[in-house]
Formats: structure tokens, sequence, C-alpha cells
């Protein structure tokens, strides 16, 4: 049997993260914590990038944000010519998939909602406007930064995330059989939805194991349901995670 490493979407067939598996001889194990739907101005994303004035930036702090403004803006003919920024190049790959430009904070720099809200502020003015289409669950770090700089900033909710009702039968398994090595995590959402539908046992069990972050707000979700080991990953994306995950799973 493969030791498995659990991860709660699939991984990029022939991706970063498949070969890490792949040289450390383990298998995934999926169990989608979350699901998304359409938040409650979804519709209004169209309609803020289509009439004018257009918005000084659209800022995106998660790529969930960053698929709905592409979906906009590839329907858009002509597309309007609007700054596109983003938290990093994990969040920026659907608007650049999607073939459009986007600013991102210099690489060697702070990453974070924060870090992009002092990038943006090197060029925008007080009164200047951003556009900020987030998640439901998203943190106010970006918007209260730029409104405490002067900037008007207009948000909208362009996802939910909820929880999925995660089926652990095959995981809680695999726990008790100890074939799990390692576990990656993507949200804190997701964290706490394992965690309420593992159960204290269950959840102790796998917050003794290794455990793979993209970043900061993940890792202190973790650390607070009580995850022993967490590696966060110096980039978000999934080169960044299987790098996390490769040095958990080589330190076993």
């Amino acid at each position: 049997m493969s030791r498995l490493v659990l991860f709660p979407r699939p991984p990029e067939a022939g991706g970063p993260e498949e070969v890490v598996l792949a040289a450390a001889g383990c298998a995934a194990l999926v169990v989608p914590a979350i699901r998304f739907e359409p938040g409650a101005d979804s519709d209004a994303l169209a309609e803020a990038l289509r009439a004018g004035p257009a918005p000084d930036a659209v800022a995106v702090t998660s790529a969930r944000a960053a698929e709905a403004v592409a979906a906009v803006l590839g329907a858009m003919r002509p597309a309007p010519r609007v700054r596109l920024a983003a938290v990093g190049s994990a969040t920026a790959r659907p608007l650049r998939e999607a073939g459009l430009d986007v600013d991102v904070p210099p690489q060697g720099e702070a990453q974070g909602a924060a870090a992009l809200a002092a990038h943006l502020l090197r060029t925008l003015a007080p009164g200047a406007r951003v556009l900020f289409p987030r998640g439901n669950l998203s943190l106010g770090t970006l918007p209260d930064a730029l409104r405490a700089a002067g900037v008007q900033v207009r948000e909208l909710e362009v996802y939910r995330t909820v929880d999925a009702v995660p089926d652990v039968e095959q995981l809680r398994a695999a726990l008790d059989r100890r074939w799990v090595a390692a576990a990656v995590f993507t949200s804190p959402s997701g964290v706490e939805a394992l965690r309420a539908a593992l159960g204290p046992g269950g959840w102790k069990a796998l917050a003794a194991l290794p455990a793979v972050a993209p970043g900061r707000t993940t890792e202190t979700a973790l650390r607070a349901a009580g995850a022993v080991r967490v590696e966060r990953a110096a980039d978000p994306g999934r080169a960044g995670v299987a790098a996390a995950l490769a040095k958990v799973l080589g330190e076993e």
C-alpha cells in the first residue's frame, strides 16, 4: 500500500505535486472539504467593470476571485482597459491565462494582502477608486489598508465558500491504519470543515501528521486547531506547495 497524502482537491495531472508524490512513493487521497457558490454580487461584477468611469485598479487576493474577473473580462468585447493587481503569482494565474496583464508585488518583497495594499498605494492617490472582488470569507486587510489611506474601495462578493460536508470514512480508515503520511490544506475553512467532520479523535490523529499550508492564514488556522507540524509554502501556488510537501515527506 502506497503512503497517502491528503489533498482537498486533485493534484494537477503531471504537475509539481504529482511529481513529488511519485518521487516519494505516495498517492493522493482527495477529500473535498469546501465548495464554491456564486456570491451575492456575482451579477454586479460585469456592470462594475463595464460602467464608466473605470476603477483605477481591480485588486484580487484569491484565485477564485481572479477566475471570476477573468471570465467577465473575457466575455466583454472590447474588454475595458483597467489595471489588474493580484496578491501573488498563483492568484494572478487565471488572469494571465486569459491573456490579461496583471500587476503583482515584486519578488523578494513581503507577500499577502497587506503587501498588495502597500504596493498599490505607491501609485494610487487619495480619492482613487479600487474594485475588490472577493469571497464571503475574505479578510478586510486589503480594503481596510486602502481606505485608511483615503482610497475608495468597492467590495463585491463574487463567490461564497461553503462547507462540502466532506466524506471522511476513507480518510478515517487510512488514519486508523497509519497510511497517511502528510496533509495539504488550502484554506482555513477547509481546516474547520475537516476538523468538524472527523471529530476529536480523528482530527487528533490527522493533526499529529505533517501539514502543508499555502499561506499564513491557513498556517495560523492549522496551528490554532492543534496541528503539531506545519510547513508554510514559500509561494502559495502549486509549485510552492509541492516544494513544501517534498520537504516534509523527505524529513519523515
